[in-house]
């Protein structure tokens, strides 16, 4: 089996500006599936969340569990 990527956005709208960068893709439910050989080799596909997927941690976390955040 070759390798498959998966590219993660945060909302719909900022995968389908993802994949107008490549050639060849195909939009399903869900997903968008990338066939853009000059890029990846194996599968490559593109989905999206709803909201924000990652957020800083808060200064006062970490002053509190002795990490300097560094």
């Amino acid at each position: 089996m070759g390798k498959v990527r998966t590219i993660l956005s945060e909302k719909p709208s900022q995968a389908l500006a993802y994949s107008s960068a490549f050639k060849g893709t195909s939009k399903k439910d869900g997903y968008i599936e990338v066939n853009d050989s000059n890029y990846f080799d194996g599968k490559t596909f593109i989905t999206w969340g709803f909201g924000h997927l990652v957020s800083l941690c808060p200064l006062v976390f970490t002053i509190r569990n002795g990490k300097n955040g560094t």
